[in-house]
């Protein structure tokens, strides 16, 4: 393995969970010799790929990595971020991932990622779908305000007095929690569990995003995976957006 190599696999090593690394930690998750892992980690010091407290003596991602990712996310729109998101998340969980964004009281299907899960219910892009009924819509009702919301809800197609309040029960979950699980209301036995992406201005529109399963599928510690993962992308997509404003 080359140095080049080597010093890739450090870098991949500085995730969200893990943003400050020693000598000795990447040298064991990288079965490599602490003597190869400190040349390397000075060289991308020096080079400002990385940073170093010399108090603490972790390395973190240094200026020249941040002016990286500031390219990276100037070339990429939010829903280019949300999409590759969710094919990340199709990838581990191999069910069916949506991107979608409001429109009046419907979630318009933008994006579909389908999973190799052989028993799938897929929805066209451009179906539109009421937001109230849909675990993506969910999370872009939620940015409403109250009278945007109550016409939003009014207008939804199977509006009535039992969709509404289970529908303002579920955007109080999404607020408490970030995210949501609905059933689907027109196939039986199919289970959505989403989130949403809330940009801090106007400059890109809220996204709203899914992954689909069979209830046969999935049992409660899946449902609990796929939830904490969907949340998980939801934050990182949160500051993603976040980074993108700044720009």
């Amino acid at each position: 393995m080359s140095s080049l190599e080597s010093a890739i696999r450090i870098l991949q090593c500085f995730t969200p969970g893990t943003p400050r690394l020693r000598v000795t930690e990447l040298a064991e998750r990288l079965d490599l010799p602490k003597s190869t892992v400190s040349r390397l980690l000075k060289t991308l010091s020096d080079g400002g790929m990385l940073d170093r407290d010399e108090a603490t003596r972790q390395y973190d991602a240094g200026p020249v990595a941040l002016q990286l990712g500031a390219l990276y996310m100037a070339k990429h729109s939010l829903l280019d971020l949300v999409d590759e998101a969710v094919s990340r998340l199709v990838e581990r969980f191999p069910f069916t991932g949506y991107v979608a964004v409001l429109d009046g009281a419907d979630a318009v299907v933008l994006r579909c990622r389908q999973g190799g899960y052989p028993l799938k219910f897929v929805l066209d892009i451009g179906t539109r779908q009421p937001a109230a009924e849909a675990a993506m819509g969910i999370g872009l009702l939620s940015q409403l305000d109250e009278t945007k919301l109550e016409e939003a809800l009014r207008a939804g197609r199977n509006a009535g007095d039992n969709v509404i309040p289970a529908t303002r029960e579920a955007i109080s979950h999404f607020k408490r929690e970030g995210w949501v699980e609905v059933p689907c209301l027109a196939v039986p036995g199919i289970t959505a569990i989403g989130s949403a992406v809330l940009p801090p201005n106007d400059r890109e529109p809220a996204i709203g995003f899914s992954m689909s399963f069979p209830d046969a599928a999935v049992d409660n510690q899946k449902r609990t995976e796929i939830a904490r993962e969907v949340l998980t992308t939801a934050q990182h997509l949160t500051r993603a957006a976040t980074r993108l404003a700044s720009i």
